[in-house]
């Protein structure tokens, strides 16, 4: 069991020099509780829960966060006035990674803020998260989705305004520190390379109206490829803002709500395959304009972007939907083309990423005060919730599949099942049996992770053979971040890091990157050159599960798991309002010095495997030396 242990601090200040100002942690405040029974809110034993949410419903308000590692009891706090929640705890030991409080007045906005419920060491509650807030309603919402549908959506009415586009500069990006692995730092600079290289303009014949970052496919732009090329793409912030790929679709929405997944990128014009029904692609739009928010913490698009992911939430509603309220798609409109899962009568899937784009247009609502459009979409997640809980979870095999004609479930495993955790409906023990079907070296535990679909499923292949065995970048990126929001990062980070291992090798054997990766062996397949989505491995998943730095631009934080037993770390990140490096020393009898150097104020949780502590760091340099050890197997 992981303890909080005392801090051995170091000071610098005398050996300064012309560097930056450098400052240690004060003595007394260290980790765990010290003689005095100190627990400093500056200062303070373990690591808090992350991406806390609040959403506004009728007479409730829904409340998400993202778990600790091995936590799973939490302990909420709600007050009327920000700042105010350690007065009286809202509820103790919530075994969930959500909660919906219905103790409240309408009309009045609540403050919350959760902890981890008890700390090993007997220090009481682990620091706070970050807060949310959110405020009932008392009307019925019912008509509030019609009411935004109603309006013009504004991006149909602009016109590009030219921006030159950046070009390739390493030295202008963040910077990787890894000594253990010099070729994923390779991997990493050419992934960033070929990204740059797909950079373009709209040009006068298709009607663009922003610089886009090219899937590099085609010619044409996909929109669930865009927005997963966009979790890598950030970490160019603010050397390049490609959120304003997504701003192309949006200007070609069908007056109907209707956007089509493909986009002739020569004359602008919707590319069907063979009709509608294989063009709507994900509903992940909302999902990636809060992700954009919170890295940047700029909530200036919100406003806008809401009426489009309304209108487009309405036409799938309208169109997408089976008798029982799921949702249902097409191979090609999942985009897993050829995956073999039967021919589902409504769609696990589908159902999970209407019921995660309801969550985050609720929170864009929220955020932006619509507090009756936020009710809608509470009622909505929470409807599609109880459905892919009571209907899509089979409980003979325990995974979440797909439902047959009989509408039970098919019982085929593909890597999809994790997609109910990435929305927040998985219940722990769901997520536990998930994991365990994911370990099995017969179904998921392959030597390349995560193949798509299951290895003792008619029609895997060890080849791959596209979406029947293969390995690729969005799926495995939404399952390691499903693994994480429910407190299994060392996993994530594992699979993360064998995955990263196959690509490198790849990579050192033909000296590119590839469109998808084959389960057993050493293999790129599909189109080469391909960043394209491929760039969330050597990029985001580098940071995020490997290097273990997530952060959150909204709440100016850090989170920070260095793993690699050697020099880890990242330099000139940016995000939010600050820019930071973070640098872990190799670790030596049980210790290593980890050095923060911030241009802005942010408060960091650490955890090194053995310790745990939370952290206000002040601008400059800051060093502390703290136990450790290499939690999990190195890649």
């Amino acid at each position: 069991m992981r303890r909080c242990l005392a801090i051995v601090l170091l000071c610098l200040l005398a050996a300064c020099g012309n560097r930056s100002p450098e400052s240690s942690f004060p003595p007394g405040d260290g980790g765990e509780c010290d003689a005095a029974g100190s627990t400093s809110e500056s200062t303070r034993a373990g690591i808090f829960p992350t991406a806390l949410v609040a959403l506004s419903g009728r007479g409730k308000i829904f409340l998400s966060w993202s778990a600790p590692p091995g936590v799973s009891l939490f302990k909420l706090y709600r007050g009327t006035s920000a700042r105010s929640e350690d007065a009286a705890s809202l509820a103790t030991n919530v075994g969930a990674v959500s909660y919906l409080d219905t103790a409240v007045v309408s009309g009045t906005r609540y403050f919350y803020r959760v902890a981890i419920a008890s700390l090993a060491n007997g220090c009481g509650r682990s620091p706070f998260s970050n807060e949310a807030s959110a405020r009932p309603i008392d009307a019925d919402p019912v008509g509030a989705l019609q009411s935004i549908v109603a309006r013009d959506n504004p991006f149909a009415a602009r016109t590009y305004v030219p921006a030159a586009l950046p070009t390739f500069d390493v030295s202008r990006l963040p910077q990787p520190i890894i000594d253990d692995h010099p070729e994923w730092v390779a991997l990493y600079d050419r992934a960033w390379e070929l990204a740059f290289k797909d950079l373009k303009q709209p040009t006068a014949t298709n009607g663009f109206v922003s610089n886009f970052i090219d899937p590099a496919f085609l010619g044409h732009i996909f929109q669930w490829d865009t927005i997963f090329m966009l979790q890598f793409a950030k970490y160019a912030y603010p050397t390049v803002e490609v959120v304003g790929s997504l701003d192309n679709f949006y200007a070609k929405q069908h007056s109907d709500g209707f956007i089509c997944r493909e986009i002739n990128e020569a004359n602008g014009k919707d590319v069907y395959f063979t009709s509608i029904d294989d063009a709507a692609n994900p509903p992940l739009y909302s999902w990636a304009e809060w992700q954009h928010y919170r890295f940047t913490g700029d909530r200036s698009r919100l406003d806008d972007v809401l009426v489009p992911i309304a209108k487009h939430y309405d036409w799938l509603k309208r169109n997408r939907t089976r008798s029982n309220g799921a949702y249902w798609n097409t191979g090609l409109g999942a985009g897993e083309d050829d995956l073999q899962r039967g021919e589902p009568y409504a769609w696990m899937d589908m159902t999970a990423q209407q019921a995660q784009n309801a969550l985050f247009a609720g929170l864009i609502a929220t955020a932006t005060g619509n507090d009756a459009l936020a009710a809608f979409f509470l009622d909505e997640y929470l409807a599609l919730g109880d459905l892919l809980r009571d209907k899509f979870w089979d409980r003979s095999s325990g995974v979440f599949s797909d439902l047959g004609d009989d509408e039970q479930p098919t019982s085929v495993k593909t890597v999809l099942t994790f997609w109910p955790l990435l929305a927040h409906v998985g219940s722990f023990a769901q997520a536990q049996s998930l994991v365990g079907h994911l370990q099995d070296p017969a179904e998921f535990w392959r030597p390349n992770l995560i193949p798509v679909l299951a290895a003792d499923e008619p029609g895997y292949t060890p080849e791959g053979e596209y979406w029947n065995g293969s390995v690729w970048a969005p799926t495995n990126y939404m399952a390691i971040n499903a693994l994480q929001g429910y407190g299994f990062q060392e996993l994530a980070s594992s699979v993360a890091r064998t995955y990263l291992a196959n690509m490198a090798e790849v990579f050192a054997q033909t000296g590119t990157i590839w469109e998808h990766y084959a389960p057993e062996s050493a293999t790129g397949e599909g189109m080469k050159d391909f960043v394209g989505w491929s760039g969330l491995g050597p990029i985001a998943l580098l940071i995020e599960s490997v290097l273990g730095v997530h952060v959150d631009g909204a709440s100016n934080s850090v989170v920070w798991r260095p793993m690699l037993p050697l020099r880890n770390g990242i330099q000139n990140l940016s995000f939010g309002s600050a820019t930071v490096t973070l640098a872990a020393s190799p670790i030596t009898d049980g210790q290593r010095t980890l050095s923060i150097t911030t241009s802005a104020p942010l408060r960091l949780a650490v955890d090194t495997g053995v310790h745990q502590a939370t952290y206000v760091v002040p601008s400059g340099t800051t060093m502390v030396t703290v136990p450790a050890s290499s939690w999990g197997a190195d890649g």
